[in-house]
């Protein structure tokens, strides 16, 4: 396995349901039922079953993880982060991270949700100057939205370079260090599904926190 290219999984988990519908409703009428984010474990079981590890980030006012999710996310190795929704007030920010630790304890990452289409999205504000600021005052770690083409930093806060979309592009080669999957498009497309499983299969994925170790900079190419 020491040969094996090395890349950080980040997960975006925008949608409470596989369905478009089902997550629509759940957006703009509060509709939830017992089949909220139950699409994540079949994804962790994919993982399982390569033996990879990543990071979820969830949008804490839409996608919040259930206490049982937390358990089963973090004791598989895997981590969970902050996939943040609005970001010109740092206090909404403040309270989605509040939200967010209440049940998964300490969060060290975030990301930003896109622009995406208003009517679909109610939110993605995220990409001004002031946003890098609030995150070190709001003592995250690293920030992996990919908001600069290099790695780099903002003082103590990590910024992570720009990422490959795996379910956009279906490509496994050439992977940039940061490997975006939203995975509600891993259960809804075949596709989606294969393309991933093949990136499961040449390299070694890790969650995004392991990049700041000493042990992964010179193998993800980070300095």
């Amino acid at each position: 396995m020491s040969d094996v290219p090395v890349r950080c999984l980040r997960f975006d988990v925008d949608n409470p349901y596989v369905s478009r519908l089902k997550s629509y409703r759940a957006f703009r009428f509060g509709f939830r039922d017992n089949d909220h984010l139950r699409y994540i474990e079949d994804v962790l079981d994919i993982l399982d079953s390569y033996k990879q590890k990543g990071t979820f980030f969830f949008r804490p006012r839409y996608t919040l993880p259930t206490r049982t999710l937390r358990e089963s996310i973090l004791s598989r190795g895997h981590e969970i982060g902050h996939h943040v929704d609005r970001t010109r007030d740092i206090r909404k920010m403040r309270e989605e991270k509040a939200i967010l630790e209440e049940i998964a304890g300490t969060v060290r990452g975030i990301t930003i949700h896109g622009r995406g289409f208003p009517i679909l999205s109610p939110s993605g504000d995220g990409y001004h100057g002031q946003y890098l600021s609030y995150c070190v005052e709001l003592e995250y770690v690293y920030e992996g939205t990919g908001l600069r083409s290099e790695f780099s930093k903002y003082e103590k806060l990590a910024i992570f370079p720009t990422h490959t979309t795996l379910d956009r592009e279906l490509s496994t080669s050439n992977l940039k260090t940061v490997v975006l999957v939203h995975p509600c498009k891993v259960l809804r497309s075949q596709a989606v599904r294969e393309a991933f499983e093949k990136a499961l299969k040449t390299y070694r994925f890790v969650p995004m926190k392991e990049a700041l170790n000493p042990e992964y900079l010179r193998r993800l190419q980070l300095r």
